[in-house]
């Protein structure tokens, strides 16, 4: 066994998930996440979409929303004058589960150093929001632009009262931009569906993620991008803390695109599961530890991964995806020891 030296700090891989799980009680979902993925890992505050339309990321992340406001309609959410009973329920919502995960960690002999937050990133959110005149807000870049720092505006708010309920961890916050890769292709349909919006310019997308990243740095909150591929991500790849790339079914070519970011010093968020599907833990470890040292990377750069399932965890049973956070923690353990062996 390999014998460490004073200066060398253990490998340590992390495991967590995207965040959106089945069911609706919220308080046992909470007692699983922290229960299975408490320290050293990374815990989060789930998304339960089957609680209703104010439960979701989406009403989450307008919840938090400064002087601006939206209302639920028949075709999803839009732009208003004023607050809605809509987004009135979203806000309680949200602050209440905010406090209920506040006194579960209030019970815990170990509260951990790390906390997750998933909310709908500035793209995608301008995508899901309409216009008072019915069209998607992302067709008007002034509207793109308002709801970008209403966003940041509301944000830190919220980031205060989780910061006092929760003890001041360390936040990840989890973006999520399901709709990125349509924008900036020009696949994003008008809300009648005849036509397609204009695409979304690269520089806007660099210079609004730019913003973002520079004011969530002023409080050392750390910015993950999920729901793109690879090569979209590529075009503000410099910008997030951490990156999240599907795995399952990567080729030795797939895995040699992540390298450059591992190089870099990014933070890297690997799903290396499918729906469903259990797998062996030890040779399920070694041929992630096989594709890391095909491409070239030290051992040591492990201790940048976190082992995510790939967001199929809200089509499981709760019994099942808790299955799940199990076998990822012990993925990540075995494969640090095997790293830190070899």
């Amino acid at each position: 066994m390999k014998t460490l030296t004073i200066t060398e700090a253990p490998i340590r891989v992390r495991a967590s998930a995207t965040g959106t799980l089945s069911g609706e009680n919220l308080l046992d979902s909470i007692f699983r996440v922290r229960g299975e993925l408490g320290d050293p890992h990374l815990p989060f505050l789930p998304e339960l979409p089957q609680r209703g339309y104010a439960a979701t990321t989406l009403a989450r992340t307008i919840a938090t929303l400064d002087e601006l406001h939206a209302e639920g309609v028949s075709y999803g959410w839009k732009l208003s004058n004023g607050t809605s009973r809509e987004s009135q329920l979203a806000r309680s919502t949200f602050r209440s589960d905010i406090n209920l995960l506040a006194d579960i960690i209030g019970q815990e002999e170990d509260r951990g150093e790390n906390l997750k937050l998933q909310l709908m990133g500035p793209v995608s959110l301008a995508v899901s929001l309409y216009l008072p005149n019915g069209e998607r807000a992302i067709s008007d870049y002034g509207a793109r632009r308002d709801i970008r720092d209403s966003f940041l505006n509301g944000l830190f708010n919220w980031i205060d009262t989780i910061d006092t309920a929760t003890g001041s961890q360390h936040l990840y916050l989890q973006l999520e931009e399901p709709y990125l890769n349509a924008a900036l292709t020009g696949n994003i349909p008008t809300a009648s569906g005849y036509r397609t919006i204009r695409h979304l310019p690269e520089q806007e997308l660099q210079e609004t993620y730019s913003i973002v990243q520079k004011h969530l740095q002023q409080r050392s909150i750390s910015l993950a991008i999920t729901g793109c591929d690879i090569q979209t991500l590529h075009t503000i790849d410099s910008i997030p803390d951490a990156l999240w790339f599907d795995t399952t079914g990567y080729t030795q070519h797939d895995w040699e695109k992540i390298a450059p970011h591992a190089e870099r010093g990014k933070e890297l968020w690997l799903a290396v599961t499918g729906n469903n599907m259990s797998f062996d833990v030890p040779p399920h470890a070694y041929h992630l530890w096989k594709s890391w040292r095909t491409i070239g990377l030290p051992a040591h750069y492990l201790s940048q991964v976190t082992l995510y399932d790939n967001a199929t965890l809200h089509l499981m049973s709760v019994d099942d995806a808790t299955g799940m956070f199990k076998e990822l923690v012990q993925t990540a353990q075995a494969l640090s020891e095997i790293a830190q062996d070899s």
